[in-house]
């Protein structure tokens, strides 16, 4: 997208009283673009989906991003996967602290990595308003893993996760089983394509015998 094209969509949104979804995905967005948008809906109150996955922004986009969402209020799905915000996951976390308006947060293949899910994790811990939180192919571990099942243990409003595509291990899944036994809100827990093996698995297995809340499971491609 060009210049008149970023300039025009960022005019529409400061003014735009009827869009409620927009979907920019695939379109080469890079950090110029991705300030304006996000500039233009720190006073937007109409628009409640956004989607700006597989574009081009790094963590200088991530920047905006979370500077917005200290000031929207009106914004509930937000899209941002596939972009390479690196440790920019951490100030959209610290923003994620005091939004109590977004309700699921698509951060798939990030490249956000341990540090930006310890990031996540404490943000979990004090937002009352995220639902759906994906973090898929972002090459977590286990000490990834253990910080999430801390946060899984004290947030009560979070419904459905997916940690699906990492390097959890056995370990790792061990902790997010723990978690399971005492967390009464969760419903679905993706995570597929983890080498859990049989030992993750059967740690699963033993968590969900004291689990009542989980309907939906994914461990495909498990070993």
């Amino acid at each position: 997208m060009g210049a008149d094209v970023e300039y025009s969509v960022s005019e529409f949104l400061k003014s735009n009283n009827t869009l409620t979804s927009l979907d920019l995905s695939s379109n080469n967005i890079e950090d110029g673009f991705v300030k304006s948008i996000f500039g233009a809906l720190k006073s937007n109150s109409v628009l409640t989906q956004l989607c700006v996955n597989n574009n081009k922004f790094t963590e200088e986009g991530a920047k905006s991003i979370s500077e917005c969402l200290l000031f929207n209020t009106t914004l509930k799905y937000l899209d941002l996967s596939a972009n390479l915000i690196g440790n920019g996951t951490k100030l959209i976390s610290e923003s994620l602290k005091s939004n109590n308006s977004l309700i699921a947060l698509n951060l798939d293949n990030t490249d956000m990595g341990d540090d930006g899910t310890k990031s996540i994790s404490e943000a979990l811990i004090l937002n009352s308003s995220l639902l759906e939180i994906f973090i898929g192919s972002n090459n977590i571990h286990e000490s990834g893993a253990i910080l999430m099942s801390e946060a899984l243990k004290l947030n009560t409003t979070l419904t459905n996760l997916s940690l699906g595509d990492n390097n959890l291990g056995s370990s790792g899944v061990k902790s997010i089983s723990e978690s399971l036994q005492s967390n009464s809100t969760l419903r679905s827990i993706e995570l597929f394509d983890n080498n859990i093996g049989d030992t993750g698995a059967k740690s699963l297995c033993e968590s969900l015998k004291a689990n009542s809340s989980l309907t939906f499971l994914h461990l495909s491609c498990i070993t």
